[in-house]
């Protein structure tokens, strides 16, 4: 794996992995971006752009983040229209993982969000964006 974590403290990358210099660079990339976003007061929230358009019995939800296939599972296992969900529209958040891949840990929840030079999602955020999507499909809101 690319992480040492024999010694005590904090996980250090391996200098023999072949992604170390760019990650390296991502991660510092990332450190300063974050800092200067933090230091203009920004950063405590982030908006998520959901998109809704309707073409017949067909709704077609587009929102601006990677989302994990959970968030389109919601959706259809709300009773009304036919959904398809579209990721990316109008940019790239990053990735959006459901909750319980928190715990799991992986590149989408631990390192993506490096590379998408943004903060990482708080658990629950997925589930919170399928709950207002399908506040939109059934026109609550």
């Amino acid at each position: 794996y690319k992480f040492d974590t024999s010694k005590q403290g904090a996980p250090r990358i391996k200098p023999d992995w072949a992604w170390s210099d760019a990650f390296r660079e991502a991660v510092q990339t990332w450190r300063s971006a974050m800092k200067a976003t933090i230091a203009a007061g920004q950063g405590r929230e982030q908006s998520i752009e959901i998109q809704t358009i309707r073409i017949g019995d067909v709704m077609i939800i587009a929102v601006n983040g990677e989302m994990f296939t959970r968030f389109t599972e919601l959706l259809r296992a709300s009773p009304g229209l036919r959904v398809f969900a579209i990721a990316y529209a109008n940019a790239a958040f990053g990735y959006i993982p459901r909750k319980e891949a928190y715990a799991e840990g992986g590149y989408e929840v631990d390192t993506a969000h490096y590379f998408y030079n943004s903060f990482r999602p708080a658990k629950g955020g997925l589930e919170l964006l399928a709950d207002r999507a399908i506040e939109m499909r059934t026109g609550k809101c």
